[in-house]
């Protein structure tokens, strides 16, 4: 068994390094070792079409065929995984059927006569029950 501090990499920085020599020495680190580059998905180039379709409400299923149809094998969980990470971050809302989502209105003003229909057809709340133990008229109490 091997003692952790023997395989410990000492982490503290000598004292006589000035700034601009850890600037060079960082310097010498980026140009000796290229950066890892983010994996790059296979529908990257299809970006375009998969938003548009997207945004025209098409499901993940029938993206997926569509790219099938242009010989891209993939399948709609990719396609749906896909959407999640590269449009759905970047875009805001979601187009249905070439209209943007419907905002709720504000129901805020209560003299409006719309709201007072709307609350008169609503249930009225349930009233809550105590609980009263029973009483038997024939039973004697100690």
């Amino acid at each position: 068994m091997t003692n952790r501090k023997e395989n410990a990499v000492k982490t503290n920085l000598p004292v006589e390094i000035s700034p601009d020599e850890l600037e060079a020495k960082l310097l010498d680190y980026q140009k000796a070792h290229a950066p890892s580059a983010a994996r790059s998905s296979r529908l990257d180039p299809y970006k375009n079409f998969i938003e548009k379709l997207y945004f025209d409400s098409y499901s993940h299923g029938q993206i997926a065929d569509f790219l099938i149809t242009i010989g891209v094998t993939v399948h709609s969980t990719t396609v749906g995984r896909f959407i999640s990470k590269k449009i759905k971050g970047l875009s805001g809302k979601r187009v249905q059927n070439g209209n943007p989502v419907p905002v709720k209105p504000d129901h805020s003003d209560d003299s409006s006569a719309v709201v007072k229909q709307l609350n008169d057809l609503k249930r009225p709340k349930a009233r809550s029950l105590t609980y009263s133990p029973y009483k038997n008229e024939n039973s004697k109490e100690d």
